[in-house]
């Protein structure tokens, strides 16, 4: 998030082109955005390994994601699904620990 007083200089914008740039300099071909709002038109595309289409896409506007992907929308390249991540708990005790934290603070 940046301070509302100094949303003109567009800070995560820069931050977010500035990552994109490194990556690229490193030699990585793709820089993934992580999740967007799904639209019912590519909702049957969530769980393949099929690429939707960026120019007829429009995210649901009541979705938590909607402003985020407006955001990430901007930067322009393709839209790709990819399996939905997992978690995998290993020791019980420091997961609940973890998430009673998250809920505290």
């Amino acid at each position: 998030a940046s301070d509302y007083k100094y949303r003109s200089l567009m800070a995560p914008y820069l931050l977010q082109w500035e990552a994109i740039k490194e990556a690229r300099s490193r030699g990585y071909r793709f820089y993934d955005f992580l999740g967007i709002a799904p639209s019912c038109k590519t909702c049957a595309q969530t769980n393949s390994s099929r690429n939707a289409d960026s120019s007829d896409y429009t995210p649901n506007p009541r979705h938590p994601y909607a402003k985020i992907t407006d955001f990430k929308m901007k930067f322009g390249g393709r839209i790709r699904a990819y399996a939905p991540a997992r978690e995998f708990v290993f020791k019980r005790i420091w997961y609940l620990i973890i998430k009673l934290a998250k809920k505290i603070f």
